[in-house]
Order: structure tokens, then sequence, then C-alpha cells
């Protein structure tokens, strides 16, 4: 083989190196862009969603708070309620005494009662305020 044989050899064989490196070079830059073109939908996408918990926490945030509110309410309509049921069964217990030294349980406010001693009645509502205080 003569060397201008040999030198159009080379020259073909660089020309098709060159072109493959060129198409290499344009699937290298056109899988690039759809990367980020993915991470940018990605991006977009987790942004969403983060708007969307963001408010649905915010909402179970809200309607906890209202569930606290009415919870105390009735609470502290409970705690009155008890604090008047216990105020009348003293003042049955003091207004009848002769009623509370029998064998009969009686009935004070549509409750059944066993027969309390005026101290019985006065431990019964320190344990009473007690407990409100531990809560």
């Amino acid at each position: 083989m003569a060397i201008e044989e040999r030198l159009e050899r080379i020259e073909h064989l660089s020309a098709g190196s060159e072109e493959q490196r060129r198409k290499d070079r344009e699937m290298d830059r056109a899988l690039w862009r759809e990367t980020q073109r993915q991470l940018n939908d990605l991006a977009t996408r987790i942004a969403e969603v983060n708007q969307n918990l963001s408010a649905r926490i915010a909402q179970l945030a809200e309607e906890s708070a209202g569930r606290d509110r009415e919870t105390d309410r009735r609470f502290h309509e409970t705690d009155a309620r008890i604090d008047k049921m216990i105020s009348a069964m003293g003042g049955y217990i003091r207004d009848h005494p002769q009623r509370m030294t029998g064998t009969q349980p009686c009935l004070v406010i549509g409750l059944p009662i066993l027969k309390i001693s005026p101290q019985g009645y006065a431990a019964a509502v320190s344990k009473t305020q007690m407990s409100r205080r531990l809560r």
C-alpha cells in the first residue's frame, strides 16, 4: 500500500470519527436538555404538593383548635353542673339531717344516695375540688 493510499484511509477514518463525535455531542446535549426539563417539572410538582400540604396542615390545625375550644366549653359546663349538684346535695343534707340517719337510701336530685354524714359530705367535696386542681 502506497503512502497516498494510507493517507486517504487515515483521512477517511478521522472524518468518520469526527462525525461520530459530533453525533455523540448532539445526543449528550439533547439528553442534558431533557434531564433539565424533567428536573424543572419535578421541582414544580414538589412545590405544588408542598403548597397543598401546607394548606391542609393549616386547615387541620384550625379544625383541631375549634374542637379543643368546644371540649373546653363542655368541660366547664360539666364542672358547673357538678358544682351545683354537690351544693344542692350539701344543702339538702344540711336542711334534712333527720332523713340522713335512717336505714333507707333517699333520693336527692334524682340520684340515689346512701346515708352520708356531714363529715362524709365534706370529704366528697374536698376530693372533687382536688381532682379539678389536678387537671
